[in-house]
């Protein structure tokens, strides 16, 4: 078969064997013909009764020596090879997610000699493979070896095997890394970041990290702004109503989740001293909060905003939205706000504003000189465009993204750089503040006094990017009040944020060990 015959068989990989269960008993030597699909991964055991099978499986994302010789020490233990690919989105272990696509790896795999069959796997362990295709011995790498106990999945897997009547192997091949090959000399992102980790000394070492965790511990935030609930739900439109021009929404499922300030509380208790944050009075009712000891809330009957979002429950495309106030009119608490601030002199005061009228009178700004005032503020349906920063006078930190940047300065079609480079100077807090601007794939640019620092997505696709600007704001803010170097807290900020447009919604959080794991995937 020619290259360019192999080429075009392989755009539908999954359909490629499956109907070829049925052929002749002999292997297939084409590279296309390797690649098979659920049904034909289960034929494999019925087609070759009395052949030894074995099984390979893992990311396979930069195929180097390493492989080759875990491949042929595979093979000269079995009679039939197979190499199951791990799914694109379940490879986690660099934010950027994969280098070569699953069609890709699958297809080099299958240009190996000694593999006789490729199958691309759709589920974060090999559990399915295993139980479908039964084969005798499970192959994995020399780094495995130790791990059995230690490694969850691996365990999982190994039972698996063993309950279908087969056996884990470790072969003894040389262990090389795809990541450091990509991180160094192949993925030229990858090579920036890591770049930019050496430039500023960012580690996943314990004693680098404890000394950042340990900084921000002594912190003391103050947490001001909207309330929202944040109510999601799923299912399809059917069609358009018989009787009116109106789409109908055939609803299959709904969760609800903190959103908006409330986001911020559990993240930053995760690392500071004190956190005070002024929330609806019937938040602890609803159940969302989990109690913490240094988390104070002042509990106060100003409105929650509920914005219910319906979405595709199979594209997780959204497809519109309602916004309501719960438990009355909005309104204004400005001197309660006020007075909360006066208190007490605190690290920092982080300041919410999405426009529903929770700061509208309150003289915060002139409140106290001495707090440092880190501000994000943003227009949305409700109020789109007049909600912008310029509504604020002083400040000592704003972020802001693109789409906010160019609503504020009413101009869609400026460079960026030139825009950004505008507001600061137009700013009445240009020659104090720290400036942050978020660009999405484009990565995310820091200002402060002069000191300009860029950062790099760290990060190549967003399942949802709902609260991740708040995300970044906050760790922004908490690493600038703690002490750490500007292009330090860019990089956590753009981290951070990243990792958390990985979660639908606010069903969950970022905690430390995803943080360790992907700065160590990124050296």
């Amino acid at each position: 078969m020619t290259g360019a015959a192999a080429s075009k068989k392989t755009t539908n990989l999954h359909s490629v064997i499956d109907a070829d269960a049925a052929g002749p008993s002999s292997l297939p030597s084409g590279g296309a013909r390797k690649l098979v699909g659920l049904q034909g991964l289960s034929d494999i055991r019925n087609r070759y009764p009395d052949q030894k099978i074995g099984l390979c499986h893992g990311a396979f994302d930069a195929i180097h020596i390493g492989h080759i010789e875990h491949m042929e020490e595979s093979k000269a233990q079995c009679d039939i090879l197979v190499v199951s690919i791990t799914g694109d989105q379940f490879i986690t272990k660099h934010p950027r997610g994969v280098y070569h696509s699953a069609a890709q790896r699958a297809q080099m795999m299958a240009s190996l000699s000694v593999v006789d069959f490729v199958y691309i796997d759709n589920n974060p362990e090999a559990i399915e493979v295993l139980q479908n295709l039964k084969p005798d011995f499970y192959f994995k790498g020399v780094d495995y070896d130790k791990q059995l106990e230690k490694n969850p999945a691996l365990k999982r897997e190994a039972d698996a095997c063993m309950e279908n009547g087969g056996q884990i192997v470790f072969t003894q091949s040389r262990k090389h890394s795809s990541s450091y090959l990509l991180n160094n000399f192949l993925d030229e992102k990858r090579i920036i970041i890591g770049a930019y980790l050496k430039k500023y000394g960012i580690s996943a070492n314990g004693d680098y990290l404890d000394g950042i965790y340990n900084a921000l511990a002594t912190a003391n935030i103050l947490l001001l702004g909207e309330a929202i609930l944040d109510v999601y739900t799923y299912g399809s439109l059917t069609g358009v109503s018989s009787k009116y021009t109106a789409a109908s929404f055939l609803e299959t499922s709904t969760k609800m989740m903190a959103g908006g300030l409330l986001v911020l509380i559990p993240l930053l208790s995760d690392y500071v001293q004190q956190v005070t944050a002024l929330v609806p009075e019937d938040y602890v009712k609803m159940g969302l909060y989990k109690k913490r000891s240094n988390v104070s809330l002042q509990e106060q009957p100003f409105p929650l905003v509920e914005k219910t979002r319906f979405i595709s429950a199979k594209k997780k495309e959204r497809l519109f939205e309602t916004v309501r106030f719960l438990h009355g009119k909005n309104f204004a608490l400005s001197g309660i706000v006020d007075e909360l601030v006066r208190q007490e002199e605190r690290s920092a005061v982080l300041i919410y504003d999405f426009g529903h009228g929770f700061f509208d009178g309150a003289a915060l700004m002139e409140a106290n000189p001495n707090q440092f005032y880190a501000i994000n503020v943003q227009a949305n349906s409700t109020n789109y465009p007049f909600n912008d920063v310029r509504k604020y006078k002083h400040f000592d930190l704003v972020a802001i993204d693109e789409r906010e940047l160019r609503l504020t300065m009413r101009d869609n079609k400026s460079n960026i750089e030139d825009l950004i480079q505008l507001f600061i100077e137009t700013s009445p807090m240009a020659d104090k503040a720290y400036f942050f601007f978020t660009l999405g794939e484009r990565g995310a640019w820091g200002y402060h006094k002069g000191e300009k620092v860029f950062c790099p997505a760290l990060v190549s696709s967003v399942v949802d990017a709902t609260g991740s600007g708040d995300v970044f704001h906050a760790i922004a803010t908490l690493f600038i009040v703690s002490g750490i170097n500007l292009g330090t807290a860019l990089f956590f900020a753009s981290l951070y944020a990243g990792l958390y447009a990985q979660i639908e919604g606010h069903d969950g959080t970022v905690t430390k060990p995803q943080i360790i794991k992907a700065i160590a995937a990124m050296q």
